[in-house]
């Protein structure tokens, strides 16, 4: 979305968003006066004027081993339908659909949701964390009866593969993590270590009944960044371009660490506020026998799921050494 443009006889790089998104937004119907470019993952996110309000367009990036992105969508139109109100509204296309092939790739436009970014809130202690802990309850709660056809295994890349697809393919995938970041001996030991300790924890019985108790779905990447406050309210939850078929149990371990410190699954501070998130959920959906047993399991598992894609190798090992010197305890406890 750049163009060159000749400055004092300089070629010049020059973001020009709205003239590139010209053809996305003839399928709305909508006229712009001005569009910028507000946040990004694996998608785009626009704010484009319009003249009845901003507007919020997303344009969809396919990742090779990501569930499909009707998923996405088939996901994001149930939740609202069971009456969850914290997803960002869809603009129908001129055909009435939620979102539309262009030249762009998938696009979605929906009503723009006033607020900032939940990074940038500089007040995550315990009210707030256990704010952001109901709307993950009840957000599991509208995806509670979700079924859709899960996808291949084997065509998913390891982030998205659920707990028992990844323990069996966990092996493959911690050879291919020493083969991508030539790690050392001792690195790999510490892995390997960590990976089985990790599989000792799984308990299929206790899985098979926590998915036919919960959601089969989750977020994926729920944290202050994919939400948006104002005036110290939850506004909206944005970004289901991590969803994946798992269970909620995963959503509350990943939740847990990212509400515990500074953003990222990294060593944490304290105990406390990851507890507080723990425990304020619980409160609004407590965990059936089967899920809490799974909780140690998934509080090793999200961390280890992004340490062997070659993220953040060694503060996510000290995160596991955190589990092992009273983090684990504390958050088991706050969901008993």
């Amino acid at each position: 979305l750049r163009h060159d443009r000749w400055i004092g006889g300089q070629r010049t790089v020059v973001k020009t968003p709205l003239r590139a998104l010209e053809p996305a937004l003839q399928h709305y119907g909508v006229t712009a006066s001005a569009a910028s470019e507000v946040y990004s993952g694996f998608n785009l996110h626009f704010r484009v004027t319009t003249p009845d309000g901003d507007k919020h367009l997303i344009i969809f990036r396919p990742q090779a081993g990501k569930p499909p992105r009707e998923f996405q969508f088939d996901l994001w139109q149930y939740i609202l339908a069971q009456g969850f109100t914290l997803l960002p509204q869809p603009v129908k296309t001129v055909g009435g659909q939620d979102y539309t092939g262009t030249s762009l790739g998938t696009v979605a436009l929906t009503e723009w949701v006033s607020g900032e970014n939940g990074s940038l809130h500089d007040d995550w202690s315990g009210p707030m964390i256990c704010k952001a802990a109901g709307v993950l309850a009840d957000l599991h709660g509208a995806a509670r009866h979700f079924r859709p056809a899960p996808a291949e295994a084997d065509r998913l890349a390891p982030l998205y593969l659920p707990a028992d697809a990844w323990v069996d393919r966990v092996d493959e995938i911690v050879a291919d993590f020493g083969d991508r970041t030539a790690a050392d001996a001792e690195l790999m030991d510490a892995v390997r270590h960590r990976v089985d300790e990790t599989l000792a924890r799984f308990d299929a019985a206790a899985y098979a009944s926590a998915l036919a108790s919960g959601t089969t779905v989750v977020h994926g990447d729920y944290r202050p960044g994919n939400l948006v406050i104002n005036d110290s309210e939850i506004a909206a939850v944005v970004d289901l371009d991590a969803a994946f078929w798992e269970s909620r149990v995963y959503d509350l371990a990943y939740a847990a660490f990212q509400f515990g410190g500074k953003e990222g699954v990294y060593p944490q501070p304290s105990a406390k506020p990851g507890a507080d998130f723990v425990r304020c959920y619980c409160r609004r959906w407590p965990l059936t026998e089967a899920e809490q047993a799974l909780l140690p399991f998934f509080l090793r598992q999200v961390v280890l799921k992004r340490l062997l894609v070659g993220r953040d190798a060694e503060p996510r090992l000290a995160l596991l050494d955190q589990l092992d010197s009273g983090l684990e305890d504390a958050l088991v406890r706050a969901a008993a």
